[in-house]
């Protein structure tokens, strides 16, 4: 590699990972985790010859040609909406992901966040902390059982499968819907099935978004099918913001169509909609999913070693685009 040449790193990263660049390459780094804007960025990776990235950063083809060295682009996440696949393709740049370090990390989070809305736990710290517990009501301050419920979950792969293992041990039913169904062996190991996009919604009680976001997706649950679900029904999205209509959503929580949600990501984020603030009904987390120490430490140090080895010349382990090298 030429003294000239090196690899972007966009947001602030453990120690360990930027070390293990600098042991290999040029780094220019951002450990004071400074927000690019989209000027700022360009100038930045437009001599790179690779970049670590967030999904914060979208990459599209207004980028990739200002960004002409560019040979990879490793995503620090699972998904990677945040990127032109086919346009990285037709320009062979490479794009890897970070797939398989924080299944049971985001599963964990996913649950606590089905029982949070379904039990309006932050709700009611609210209420003690605002000390109006004054006594003990046998018919107010109530929410909804999660044990026993019929569990709907729109996409099925290794996230919703690791959330389903653990909704089994609430004594709970699984339908799932994708675009084709899953081997009958998978079926049988979570007692899990396959039905159509409206018996899902019909039947659920708890729908758990853990879909890809696409243009097929975008707004995969809208006023139409918010309006199918049950009255009692809980809506939890661990995906992506853009799969959920935030403002059909915000209409349905205040009418009461359905009885809460648990929300982990947003359209627009961090500029969500505000009128989520006033909602009692619905509980709000900033896209923590995956933010634990281990499994954090686990996923940027995933994108460095995918960044390298492309770097090298191998063909690096998260390949998401292998079309790039033909």
């Amino acid at each position: 590699m030429r003294m000239s040449d090196y690899v972007l790193v966009t947001r602030k990263f453990f120690p360990e990972t930027i070390d293990f660049l600098k042991e290999r390459f040029n780094v220019f780094d951002n450990q004071k985790d400074i927000s690019f804007d989209r000027r700022q960025l360009i100038d930045h990776m437009r001599d790179a010859i690779g970049a670590q990235i967030s999904t914060s950063e979208i990459v599209d083809t207004d980028l990739l040609d200002r960004c002409k060295k560019l040979r990879v682009i490793s995503n620090t996440a699972v998904g990677y909406d945040n990127i032109d696949i086919e346009a990285c393709t037709e320009r062979g740049v490479m794009v890897t992901n970070t797939p398989g370090v924080l299944d049971e990390t985001v599963a964990d989070y996913a649950l606590g966040l089905t029982i949070a809305a379904c039990r309006q736990i932050p709700r009611y710290e609210m209420y003690l902390r605002e000390r109006k517990w004054e006594k003990s009501p046998f018919t107010d301050l109530l929410s909804r059982d999660v044990n026993g419920s019929v569990f709907g979950f729109m996409g099925f792969g290794r996230i919703g499968q690791a959330i389903a293992r653990r909704a089994i041990s609430f004594r709970g039913s699984v339908l799932y819907h994708t675009r084709n169904a899953l081997p009958r062996s998978v079926e049988e190991r979570l007692s899990a099935t396959f039905v159509s996009k409206q018996e899902l919604l019909e039947k659920s009680d708890i729908i758990i978004l853990i879909l890809p976001h696409t243009p097929e997706t975008h707004h995969f649950i809208g006023e139409q099918e918010l309006s199918l679900m049950k009255k009692d029904a809980v809506l939890v999205n661990m995906a992506r913001g853009g799969i959920v209509d935030d403002t059909a959503l915000v209409e349905a929580l205040e009418k009461g169509s359905i009885f809460s949600a648990g929300l982990d990501v947003y359209e627009n984020e961090p500029d969500i909609n505000p009128d989520f603030f006033r909602l009692r009904n619905v509980v709000l987390s900033p896209h923590l999913g995956s933010a634990t120490i281990k499994t954090r430490k686990a996923m940027a140090m995933k994108a460095a070693v995918n960044l390298a080895k492309a770097l090298d010349g191998e063909i690096p382990p998260d390949l998401v685009n292998p079309g790039c090298l033909a």
